[in-house]
């Protein structure tokens, strides 16, 4: 299971997040997903990959197939679509 972690805008609602969170897990129950996270302050409106077990002891952020990113970015951004 991959873990992405994505941020909202700073002042983003528990139920936006929530919202986002849960559609991304029904799309993509292979994963999983952390909303809005510590650390992130400085970023708004993106998401990454933060570790594939796959490939532990190796590079954290990366995947075995790309392209499956490439799927959720695409899904996470769709979302964003005429946000705020």
């Amino acid at each position: 299971m991959t873990t992405f972690i994505f941020r909202l805008a700073r002042d983003a609602s528990q139920q936006e997040i929530a919202r986002v969170h849960d559609e991304l897990s029904d799309r993509f129950p292979q994963h999983r997903f952390v909303g809005n996270g510590d650390g992130l302050s400085e970023v708004e409106f993106d998401i990454m990959v933060i570790s594939d077990p796959a490939r532990a002891g190796r590079r954290p952020a990366a995947l075995t197939d790309p392209a499956e990113i490439d799927l959720v970015k695409h899904a996470f951004f769709s979302m964003l679509d005429g946000w705020g």
